[in-house]
């Protein structure tokens, strides 16, 4: 019995080991790929606040276009590759309502810590019934990317999980 002990307890303590390893290592790698997409109807606008770590974001608009990517530091890298940044988002950050594809606008964005935030905004109809989401961004470089989205309209509020590239979602109001 002593020794199923001795053997369960190196276990765990391997077990969390590696889970704990990239956390602590000099790699600047994380151990989450997780971004949060925060969305308000107000009026006829939907805004949308994107907030994904910078050196993904950094590594996603390099493979996204290598020959347009200028490489920065992160307080700069996002100004010198705006442009890139809005083709990134235009095909991997989409909307529709009634199979009616929405523009998205970027607006601006900003830097907090690790995270970058970026900012769109999308012109939409008074009476919002039905809002069609595809969220992929970074899933192409990260195979446990989880994007999760949330709307507000009014007082209700809705969440999307998105963890596979091409499966758009639906939320009724």
């Amino acid at each position: 019995m002593r020794y199923i002990y001795m053997i369960n307890s190196w276990l765990i303590s391997t077990c969390w080991f590696w889970v704990w390893l990239p956390l602590f290592s000099g790699n600047p790698t994380h151990a989450v790929f997780l971004s949060l997409t925060e969305g308000e109807v107000a009026g006829r606008v939907i805004h949308f606040r994107v907030k994904v770590f910078s050196n993904d974001l950094q590594d996603a608009l390099k493979n996204h276009s290598p020959s347009e990517y200028t490489p920065a530091d992160l307080n700069q890298f996002f100004s010198l590759n705006e442009d890139v940044a809005k083709n990134y988002f235009e095909e991997h950050f989409q909307l529709w309502i009634d199979k009616e594809s929405l523009a998205l606008h970027l607006e601006e964005f900003d830097i907090e810590g690790d995270a970058h935030f970026i900012s769109f905004r999308a012109s939409i109809p008074e009476h919002l019934k039905e809002l069609t989401v595809k969220a992929s961004f970074f899933m192409e470089l990260f195979p446990t990317q989880i994007n999760v989205v949330k709307v507000k309209k009014g007082a209700q509020l809705k969440y999307l999980r998105f963890d596979k590239p091409d499966a758009p979602q639906t939320l009724s109001f």
